[in-house]
């Protein structure tokens, strides 16, 4: 699971949020900037931003907001890349559980609120440190800046 390919977050284009050195080394660690949490009765929303990808341009961070809805099985992602270089896709992955006992919905929208089409590829899913299990990512891609996922479990 290493690189940032491995994790469920966004990649810009084939950088890693870090930069890789040689054997176990990874240069510019990513460090956070900003963290909220905020929480009402319907819903608790959590934000961040971190600066990312310093190999690829000045000043790019990934800003995530993540919403948990108390009463129904919703989650509500939010991923931008604030100064993302025009030219390079932004690419967000998941590695769901392939036994997860519960279908997923997934629905992906750009920052124009139009659907964006999943890829998937043989990968890892991974519940604990030294464990994996085979599954199948799902990747979106954009030109633009922004992805917003919305996951939410049929019973």
């Amino acid at each position: 699971f290493a690189g940032t390919q491995g994790h469920n977050t966004v990649m810009l284009g084939t950088y890693d949020q870090m930069l890789k050195g040689p054997r176990f080394i990874w240069w510019y660690w990513t460090k956070w900037k900003e963290a909220s949490v905020k929480e009402d009765e319907e819903k608790v929303v959590i934000t961040g931003k971190i600066p990312v990808f310093p190999q690829a341009g000045k000043n790019i961070q990934h800003q995530r907001k993540i919403t948990k809805w108390k009463k129904q099985l919703v989650w509500e992602i939010e991923d931008e890349l604030l100064n993302k270089p025009s030219a390079l896709p932004m690419i967000l992955r998941w590695h769901p559980s392939a036994s997860g006992g519960r279908s997923l919905r997934w629905t992906v929208l750009d920052q124009e609120g139009n659907a964006v089409k999943a890829a998937q590829e043989d990968g890892w899913y991974s519940s604990y440190y030294g464990s994996r299990e085979a599954t199948k990512d799902i990747a979106f891609s954009t030109l633009g800046n922004k992805l917003i996922t919305r996951i939410e479990w049929n019973e």
